[in-house]
């Protein structure tokens, strides 16, 4: 990160590790820091909105940050929030077209498959809802430097809890997790993964990732989960692991189908937490659903260009 440095009310371009159209501000209220958010999203270029602009806020306190947190005011909520209390240091990513795109596919599959078998009134999405997770060292033990558990908010492109629950669970964690993946380095979704996987004991029961490639724009669809991988020092050590795969290739021509490689499907007690009934059964992923799901999120590359007309 840049060294902190004097910054006027308007904010101004800093350098790595961020893009260079990062904005910087010094922390000076709730209501300067919307307005930041709001000259992010509106100044820049298409091209870099379709990334996601980042800002970075010096000065801010712990108060300040849960107030931030707690707004509900829509730009915070489609921010992602990077917070060091040590530093002072706040750090928002916005999402992207291709986060929004992506997510809202997927969520429309699934929508669309739950109510084709009647169970749709089942399932509640509550979108990028933040969860306090505890942070985990190699050992797979909770963090705690001098005695303090350390934990983090972390928040998905998407997250659904059923509506009905067994006696033995509570609401606190949903059952599916949707992370979007566009310009995110892979050692870093690993441990978003994990950490989804580790710190709610289990009870997400599947946890996703869409990735987008910038260039070729190929999509890859992953289905998480924990494996035990030992090292000497680290004997119980696990780390996060795709163990369903799928990809979908953009074609050259409009008129072509995607090219398709493996399958993904959701088995239906994931997400229900029962086995299913009648006429019901687990979200596999048809031809036609994938053509769809690449169709709109490929779309995203239309508006850009449009947007740059």
């Amino acid at each position: 990160m840049a060294a902190p440095s004097s910054v006027g009310g308007q904010g101004r371009a800093i350098l790595n590790p961020y893009p260079t159209t990062t904005l910087e501000y010094q922390y000076q209220g709730l209501e300067q820091c919307i307005r930041g958010i709001e000259s992010a999203a509106t100044t820049f270029t298409d091209g870099s909105r379709a990334d996601g602009p980042w800002i970075v806020f010096y000065g801010v306190d712990e108060h300040a940050f849960d107030e931030v947190r707690n707004s509900d005011h829509e730009l915070l909520t489609i921010c992602t929030k990077f917070f060091d209390p040590n530093t002072e240091v706040l750090i928002l990513k916005m999402e992207s077209l291709w986060h929004s795109s992506a997510s809202m596919a997927v969520t429309r599959w699934i929508d669309q498959k739950a109510h084709a078998m009647n169970v749709g009134s089942e399932l509640l999405f509550t979108g990028t809802g933040n969860y306090k997770l505890t942070l985990f060292d190699d050992n797979g033990l909770p963090l705690m430097p001098d005695g303090i558990l350390q934990t983090i908010q972390k928040r998905a492109d998407q997250v659904i809890h059923p509506f009905a629950v067994p006696p033995s669970r509570s609401m606190k964690w949903p059952t599916f997790v949707l992370e979007v993946i566009y310009t995110e380095a892979r050692f870093r979704v690993e441990q978003d993964m994990r950490l989804w996987l580790q710190a709610t004991q289990g009870q997400v029961e599947f946890a996703m990732t869409v990735s987008v490639q910038p260039r070729s724009k190929r999509i890859t669809l992953e289905q998480w989960g924990l494996r035990h991988k030992p090292t000497k020092d680290y004997p119980n050590r696990v780390v996060a692991a795709p163990v369903q795969k799928m990809w979908i290739e953009k074609p050259r021509s409009s008129s072509q189908d995607p090219i398709i490689g493996g399958r993904f499907e959701i088995p239906f007690r994931s997400l229900f937490l029962r086995d299913p009934g009648d006429n019901e059964g687990d979200f596999l992923m048809t031809h036609e659903d994938i053509t769809r799901l690449a169709r709109d999120i490929w779309r995203v590359d239309v508006i850009i260009a449009a947007g740059n007309e």
